[in-house]
């Protein structure tokens, strides 16, 4: 008698223990090492290791079951974090509703920096065009009120009008009177003097008559 077939007895005896073969053999050890086990009662003790091998079972069971209850919270754990990371759900089972602002858009923003970039030039051109033709415009409209009152192109010009002055016939006035009190004679318009003299020919001889006489 030995040891093995101890082991191959208790294995075909309860082929449904599920117990691993170590720990058969570690039975049969134990059984073998007791010096009771011959060939013709081998049957006999193998038959009364039933609630023996039970205890075994009920162990491997209990025992797989932890193992089986642990491995499953593990994954379930990890399968409820990845579905509530997923779908925004907090702590308490309720939905996460997350507010944030829309993203911009880069390229739309490119775009619009870039159509400026490349009219900017076109518009200051614009504008500068724009504030010269106000300008000649207002400088017309200065001389034709200082003509209209004595006061020759090229004086009118070099007066420092104010540019919110709006009434330019009662400012041309006021300094038709100012002129002529400083001893400058109103420009006669060339039909009517018959000569034909130019601005600056006027300008210059309203300059001359209104120099100081000297003795």
């Amino acid at each position: 008698m030995d040891i093995q077939q101890i082991f191959n007895a208790l294995k075909t005896k309860y082929p449904q223990s599920g117990l691993s073969d170590n720990e058969i053999q570690g039975l049969a050890k134990s059984l073998f090492a007791t010096g009771l086990v011959t060939d013709e009662n081998l049957a006999t003790i193998v038959d009364g290791q039933a609630d023996a091998m039970k205890g075994f079972q009920s162990l491997f069971d209990s025992r797989f079951t932890a193992q089986k209850n642990n491995l499953t919270s593990q994954l379930t754990a990890s399968l409820e974090k990845s579905f509530m990371e997923k779908y925004h759900i907090d702590k308490d089972g309720k939905q996460v509703v997350e507010t944030q602002d829309p993203p911009k858009d880069a390229t739309m923003e490119a775009i619009a920096k870039l159509m400026d970039e490349k009219l900017k030039p076109l518009s200051d051109k614009i504008t500068a065009e724009e504030t010269r033709r106000s300008q000649e415009q207002r400088t017309a409209e200065i001389v034709e009120k200082a003509k209209a009152h004595g006061i020759s192109e090229a004086l009118a010009k070099m007066l420092n009008v104010p540019s919110d002055v709006t009434d330019l016939d009662s400012f041309m006035k006021d300094k038709s009177q100012e002129l002529a009190n400083l001893g400058f004679h109103p420009s006669v318009p060339p039909s009517e003097a018959g000569g034909g003299k130019t601005d600056g020919e006027a300008f210059a001889e309203q300059i001359r008559q209104g120099a100081p006489k000297t003795e």
